[in-house]
């Protein structure tokens, strides 16, 4: 069975970009490196159980380690599918985000231009697409991922929460 089109074989993302992130993202801090090591267990229980679509909304932070992590397990579990949820074309920018959209399964571009809600519509696709969430929240009302779990929850979907330290 093809992973794309099946829901309940999908998880989704969500998580702060840097500013929200423990030490702002440092990467090198044994804050952000608990939560990564915490993001792939949570990944690798989520394939585990039988997940094969991930979907990344392509946000800088969580959103951009997420699919990195997913892409890891690839040379593992070889039918794991990555697709990247542009919100519109032109979004992001990096070496990071590009090797992203080099090695996803499929880039969905929601929007040939930035308007604004485009980012919400992005997060409604995450949450429609998927059975599963997996989290990192901090601040959940004022933040794209605070209403990504709040759609998460009314929709029914399975999520996990991942706590930092």
């Amino acid at each position: 069975m093809n992973p794309f089109i099946f829901k309940g074989r999908t998880a989704a993302f969500t998580g702060h970009r840097p500013g929200l992130l423990p030490c702002n993202g440092e990467e090198s801090s044994p804050a952000v490196k608990r939560l990564k090591y915490d993001m792939s267990r949570a990944i690798h229980k989520a394939i585990e159980q039988g997940y094969l679509r991930f979907i990344t909304g392509m946000a800088p932070g969580f959103d951009l380690w997420a699919a990195q992590a997913v892409l890891s397990f690839r040379e593992i579990y070889p039918r794991v599918f990555l697709e990247c949820a542009v919100p519109y074309r032109g979004h992001g920018r990096g070496s990071l985000y590009r090797e992203i959209l080099e090695h996803a399964d499929r880039i969905t571009v929601l929007s040939e231009q930035y308007y604004d809600g485009c980012l919400l519509a992005r997060n409604r696709y995450l949450v429609e697409q998927s059975s599963l969430l997996i989290a990192y929240c901090v601040q959940e009302h004022g933040s794209g991922t605070g209403y990504t779990l709040r759609l998460a929850q009314k929709h029914g979907l399975d999520i996990i929460k991942i706590n930092a330290l």
